[in-house]
């Protein structure tokens, strides 16, 4: 299993790879130091994460959802993985969806779950009154959101 962190403009991301996919992206608000075990997979994706973040450019590598995924989350994270760039949903449209009306919680579940931030953008899934989400209620997650969702609808 292969290793590295990239330092966004909002956070820390540590990313796992392996076998050319990437495993696990995870969030640390604050900055964090690593030895990194980088892989050509991870090279070319801290490329995309640097046009991400300079260009506004969609972010597309391959990646393996964990094998404990269920086929409620699957189908979550399949509708938000098609969520543009730029654009927003309410918890309620991806139920809609994924044809279960009645399951925005359960979408926020899944949501808080997922291992691959940016890859399967949750920022874009917001509260219908507010955004809230995903993050948690921790101030600097939701910091990050707003941030993300900012940086991908400037202009």
């Amino acid at each position: 299993m292969n290793y590295t962190l990239y330092h966004t403009p909002f956070a820390t991301l540590h990313i796992l790879e392996e076998n050319n996919k990437i495993l696990r992206i995870t969030y640390f608000p604050f900055p964090y130091t690593l030895t990194d075990i980088d892989s050509p997979t991870l090279v070319k994706f801290k490329k995309q994460l640097d046009a991400y973040f300079s260009e506004r450019t969609e972010l597309s590598i391959p990646y393996q959802l964990p094998r404990t995924t269920t086929l409620f989350q699957e189908r979550v994270f399949e509708a938000v993985a098609a969520i543009p760039m730029g654009e927003t949903r309410t918890y309620q449209e991806i139920a809609h969806t994924i044809r279960s009306p009645k399951a925005q919680q359960a979408v926020g579940n899944a949501l808080r779950n997922n291992p691959l931030v940016l890859l399967i953008p949750c920022h874009r899934v917001v509260g219908k009154a507010k955004r809230g989400g995903y993050l948690g209620r921790s101030e600097d997650m939701q910091a990050i959101k707003s941030k993300l969702l900012h940086h991908e609808s400037r202009l």
